[in-house]
């Protein structure tokens, strides 16, 4: 069987697995985000990236409606994406494109404690999906399908037993 290439991910796109829960632009793009996510899920591990990344673009297709994401500013979104994880990094090195970084339900968690303590508001403060992902993070992550609340209470990583996270 033939292996995946490891996936590819530009900073902002892992603000939208903090929340993600199914929807998306249209039923394709769901669809693949739903599989990208559980890669994620399973560990596997991926790299930063600059630029249209695997939920983008998929076999060398657009799927994402912004498809000149530079027009609306993505690139500097994602710098400041990856500067943000670096400040509540709870694996003690920085975010930075070129890196190989996979995702644990401790890291995810601890991202979600700052999206829910209001650090990651002046990053997603211009994202047409902001009022979503607060409804969602209002909603203690409930209906996530990156790590939810009910694998976070097994591992006990669950926010609501933690502190707020270090800002």
């Amino acid at each position: 069987m033939e292996q995946e290439r490891k996936l590819r991910l530009r900073g902002h796109h892992l603000c939208c697995f903090l929340t993600f829960v199914g929807e998306g632009y249209d039923a394709p793009f769901a669809a693949h985000m739903r599989r990208m996510g559980q890669r994620l899920a399973s560990g596997e591990t991926f790299q930063i990236i600059a630029g249209k990344d695997d939920i983008c673009m998929a076999e060398g297709k657009p799927l994402c409606p912004n498809r000149t994401c530079e027009e609306h500013g993505m690139a500097a979104r994602d710098q400041n994406v990856l500067a943000l994880l670096s400040t509540v990094n709870f694996a003690a090195r920085p975010w930075a494109v070129g890196q190989s970084r996979h995702l644990t339900h401790e890291l995810v968690w601890g991202f979600r404690r700052a999206m829910r303590a209001g650090v990651f508001d002046p990053i997603c403060r211009p994202c047409d999906w902001k009022s979503f992902c607060e409804n969602v993070s209002l909603g203690g992550f409930e209906p996530v399908l990156l790590f939810p609340k009910r694998e976070a209470e097994r591992a006990d990583v669950w926010f609501e037993r933690k502190a707020v996270c270090p800002t």
